[in-house]
């Protein structure tokens, strides 16, 4: 397939820092069908995406081929400098196989162009995918696209993002004024869920899915084996305690220092040579997460859907979009080895996502946060309440720290977005309830 070839460039802008400009953009298509874009990069690193447009259409608008032309088969993915963080000047390439790609569609009738994009190190594109395949440490693990459409694969059809890949949503919170807490729930949870304005500094990754059980088993090693064993790869991990995935208490003394490097958040900071601060998500955040940006309405799940509840318990509710104590084939609080999928944990992304596009943050697994517990959520306007008590060997003197989401055997009450619970860091009992969502910030503002 022959194209009527021009290129663009595009420079995202740079909240902060300086704004790196791509320029004397180029392409050819091989007589293979293989076109090659070149582009040269100036001012600061930054991370570069592609993307294909035709002006084919009716009204000879510009218009995307698609990110599956570009990445819905890996034998035709785009690749080369792309997807990743550009750190040198001058010139570059990227590579794509359109004849392959563009298998059996019709001939582009107008042209077709590149469009070569420079997003600064401050306000990458919206996914990011890292690489937790067994092998060595390198950040050439992390690539970023600059949409759903573009993440190789699809976010759901493709398992490899429950499996061997962690993918991740950016959430654009800087200078976004919202509501924590729920208003509506003020009577009866007194100032544990008081609604108040909150406003987070910075902007931030979070995880699509919960930590599934072969995520963490790739990334910290062989451990003791999940509750729920049948079907067992993608059901959201559980059993996950505090010295599991961050060996010491981090109060005051140690955060916002990294995570100890032999717990499980160490190893995926070490995997990708230090390039993404990996750590668990702040309690505001996990909740602005789940809020889908703050804009889901108080009395309603975060896909937007009012809650149905017929009493203030949530003991029912069917349109809550996620497992939870009276939604799933076994209704105990406790489940064997040999309960299927549709008990216990649920396999990540069984249900809805959120506006984000995030799946399961109501039910699944409680998802541990980085505050320690503090009733008077309103005083903290936000920030992450650090100052829990510890002692140096990492036990703690019946002191808790913050849980979120509810899980698979709790009622509906206790999976609201709202809903704030505290679980001691080394607790041994509900050992079927913890889980985790890994979040970073990234050098985003």
């Amino acid at each position: 397939m022959k194209y009527l070839l021009v290129a663009i460039a595009v420079s995202a802008a740079s909240l902060a820092g300086a704004t790196p400009t791509v320029g004397n953009v180029t392409w050819r298509q091989a007589s293979n069908g293989k076109v090659i874009v070149g582009y040269e990069l100036s001012g600061a690193p930054a991370v570069v995406t592609v993307d294909v447009q035709t002006n084919c259409s009716a009204t000879g608008e510009w218009v995307s081929v698609g990110g599956s032309a570009l990445y819905g088969n890996a034998a035709c993915s785009a690749g080369g400098d792309v997807n990743r963080i550009i750190d040198s000047d001058g010139p570059h390439s990227i590579s794509w196989d359109a004849a392959t790609a563009m298998a059996g569609t019709a001939p582009i009738a107008g042209g077709a162009r590149a469009v070569v994009t420079a997003w600064p190190l401050d306000n990458k594109p919206d996914y990011m995918v890292v690489d937790i395949s067994e092998g060595p440490a390198s950040a050439d693990r992390v690539r970023y696209y600059q949409s759903a459409e573009f993440v190789p694969g699809g976010v759901l059809a493709n398992t490899a993002y429950r499996l061997a890949s962690l993918l991740f949503r950016k959430v654009a919170a800087r200078d976004v004024v919202w509501t924590m807490g729920n208003a509506c729930e003020f009577s009866r949870t007194g100032d544990r869920e008081a609604a108040h304005p909150v406003t987070l500094a910075n902007s931030f990754y979070i995880g699509v899915f919960p930590v599934t059980q072969r995520q963490c088993n790739l990334i910290y090693g062989s451990f003791y084996e999940s509750n729920f064993l049948i079907d067992g790869d993608m059901r959201i991990r559980d059993r996950l305690f505090y010295h599991t995935y961050q060996p010491y208490v981090r109060g005051e003394t140690y955060y916002p220092d990294a995570p100890a490097a032999d717990s499980l958040l160490g190893k995926l900071r070490a995997l990708v040579a230090g390039a993404v601060d990996f750590d668990l998500p702040s309690e505001a955040q996990w909740e602005f997460a789940a809020k889908a940006g703050g804009t889901v309405e108080e009395g309603s799940w975060n896909d937007g859907t009012p809650y149905a509840a017929t009493s203030d318990t949530f003991e029912v509710d069917g349109n809550l979009p996620g497992r939870y104590r009276k939604n799933q084939a076994d209704e105990s609080t406790t489940c064997t080895s040999e309960c299927g999928p549709s008990s216990g944990t649920p396999i990540a992304g069984s249900y809805a996502p959120n506006a984000l596009g995030l799946y399961d943050m109501h039910g699944g697994v409680a998802e541990r946060c980085l505050d320690w517990a503090q009733d008077s959520i309103s005083s903290l306007g936000g920030a992450v309440n650090a100052k829990g008590p510890y002692l140096a060997n990492g036990q703690t003197l019946g002191v808790n720290m913050v849980v979120r989401g509810g899980a698979w055997c709790h009622l509906a009450s206790a999976c609201r977005a709202s809903s704030r619970a505290y679980m001691a860091p080394a607790s041994t009992g509900d050992e079927q309830e913890a889980g985790m969502r890994i979040a970073c910030r990234n050098g985003l503002k």
